[in-house]
């Protein structure tokens, strides 16, 4: 067994062998008092007693060392036994093996063994310290002359006793072995439990202050449990833990009253509060998500929060929104149709001078094939194969030119009209593209009729002045 080097609070395993060896140094003469004064005179002269305490002592010693006595007390203590199981073996014989030697040996072999089997930290230590036992009892038995009245107790016998008692005693330490064995597998289990437990909640930190949005978490009270990185430094703490443990890390302004109230609804009922919109006092805008956490018998002990600062995509949709307002303010104020297709042909918005000059309704018009509705039949195909060729190739052909072609209204009439179809890519930034198309269409049906005016003065003021001409002649 080693043995640390700590001598203020020693291990239970070296005060045990300090309490054995001690004991074997005051009770080898104690005993060889008692018998004499009981009248029991044996071949067994003092100085063999006190030399066995002796060596109990310097044992004993040796647990208070430092270095390398120190660090293997076990083997001292085994190997002590086994000297003490030799003197008293060979004392035995010397006195002819009687009744009260035989059984003093007997407890002698019960207690060393037990120290031995009880506290071998290995099966090879097991086995080394009771065969080591054995050989000290049994050799000394065995070569030592008995008196000349022989032995009381055979040997044979005595040695079967012994046998035995290795093998009850060699089955008890198997048996403590295995129980060490499970506590200690136990035990590894546990800690590897503990470390897994411990690497997931620092992966589960790591994550969590990685993550650029705001998150914390409360207890059923509403009391932050957690905060990440990026949660704290909003509230001004470098270190998330500060964030905690500081009562005044939520600021009084009235955003945190209001996400205070929130909270406080989302732990009472239970209902989560899903992608709410706030306004900070600072001006920024946070989309806010709690979540309840319920544990399994579906009691409510805190919430998760997660806020996102989306006050740049608030900008850049308002921003959007005005703009998209002005070009339909603009597009409404044309006095000629303009009508924005897809690459499909398919119309996604149209002023309302396009829906005027084609007598029909926006929602029978914005979302269905333009072709359908607007071209006249026999121009149909071709309209429709000019987008495709575009889309494909990048053909423009005839698009994006000034053409003079009708268009057809809801009732059936041809409106004669001066029309430009032009081509537009949308960049999404995302290395993809979409392809729209603006249709801008005059109608010529006044110009027309104004052209045919001109054109029937001019021919009634040449026939007026033929016919003056032939009338002069």
């Amino acid at each position: 067994m080693l043995v640390p080097d700590t001598a203020s609070h020693p291990p239970a395993d070296l005060r045990a062998h300090r309490l054995v060896v001690l004991l074997g140094a005051v009770g080898s003469p104690l005993f060889w008092w008692l018998e004499r004064m009981g009248g029991a005179v044996h071949d067994d002269p003092l100085g063999y007693r006190l030399a066995v305490s002796g060596l109990c002592l310097a044992v004993f010693a040796m647990t208070y060392a430092g270095g390398r006595a120190r660090r293997h007390v076990q083997s001292g203590v085994v190997g002590l036994i086994c000297v003490v199981a030799a003197f008293f073996s060979w004392t035995a014989a010397k006195n002819g093996l009687s009744p009260s030697w035989v059984g003093g040996l007997s407890l002698l072999t019960l207690m060393a063994g037990l120290v031995v089997a009880f506290y071998a930290q290995s099966r090879r230590a097991l086995w080394g310290g009771l065969l080591g036992l054995g050989a000290a009892l049994v050799v000394p038995l065995w070569l030592t002359t008995p008196p000349p009245g022989g032995l009381v107790f055979p040997r044979p016998t005595f040695m079967g006793l012994l046998l035995f008692s290795g093998v009850s005693l060699y089955a008890a330490g198997a048996a403590r072995l295995r129980m060490l064995a499970a506590v200690r597998e136990s035990r590894d289990a546990q800690a590897t439990q503990h470390r897994a437990a411990a690497d997931s909640a620092q992966l589960l930190r790591a994550v969590i202050d990685s993550i650029p949005d705001h998150v914390y978490v409360t207890d059923a009270e509403g009391r932050a449990t957690l905060r990440n990185e990026a949660n704290a430094v909003a509230l001004g703490f470098d270190d998330p833990e500060a964030a905690i443990r500081d009562p005044g890390a939520v600021p009084a302004d009235p955003h945190a009253v209001e996400a205070r109230a929130d909270d406080r609804r989302v732990l009472a009922t239970g209902q989560p509060l899903r992608n709410q919109t706030e306004r900070t006092a600072g001006g920024a805008w946070l989309l806010t998500t709690r979540v309840p956490l319920v544990d399994p018998s579906g009691t409510v002990t805190g919430l998760v929060g997660v806020s996102r600062d989306v006050s740049e995509q608030k900008t850049t949709e308002t921003a959007l929104r005005e703009s998209v307002a002005r070009v339909k303010s603009l597009l409404e104020s044309a006095p000629d149709a303009v009508i924005a297709l897809d690459e499909s042909d398919r119309v996604l918005d149209a002023n309302e001078a396009a829906l005027a000059l084609l007598n029909v309704e926006r929602d029978a018009f914005v979302g269905h094939p333009f072709a359908d509705l607007a071209v006249p039949a026999h121009f149909r195909d071709e309209h429709r194969a000019k987008l495709v060729r575009y889309g494909r190739e990048g053909h423009l052909g005839s698009l994006g030119r000034r053409l003079n072609l009708p268009l057809v209204s809801a009732t059936g009439e041809e409106i004669p009209t001066e029309i430009t179809i032009a081509p537009a890519e949308v960049d999404h930034g995302d290395g993809t593209k979409t392809i729209l198309f603006s249709v801008h269409a005059r109608d010529m049906r006044e110009q027309n009729a104004a052209e045919a005016e001109l054109v029937e003065a001019k021919e009634a003021a040449e026939a007026a002045t033929r016919a003056k001409s032939e009338f002069l002649a």
